[in-house]
């Protein structure tokens, strides 16, 4: 799509690894105007609960101790990955 082809977006939602942040730029430059509405989307969440203030307890909290978190090889999700591209 080209470059302000898109009227309005409304984003939502934290940017917290490189392939968020690689969809907010795009989106910012496809769009017109870009709308970040919720916590997440202008201030990474709610970032005044106590467990959310530290990056460790974060990730400890979301992929290890939720209540519906079913992980016991405490996998977590890479911020980044190279693929290598073939033509």
């Amino acid at each position: 799509m080209p470059d302000q082809s898109i009227d309005v977006t409304l984003f939502s939602g934290a940017v917290r690894n490189s392939e968020n942040k690689h969809m907010a730029q795009v989106l910012r430059k496809k769009s017109k105007i870009l709308v970040a509405y919720g916590s997440c989307a202008y201030m990474g969440g709610s970032l005044d609960w106590p467990i959310f203030i530290q990056r460790k307890k974060i990730l400890t909290r979301v992929y290890e101790e939720s209540e519906s978190t079913l992980n016991p090889g405490k996998v977590r999700p890479l911020t980044e990955y190279e693929v290598a591209e073939e033509y």
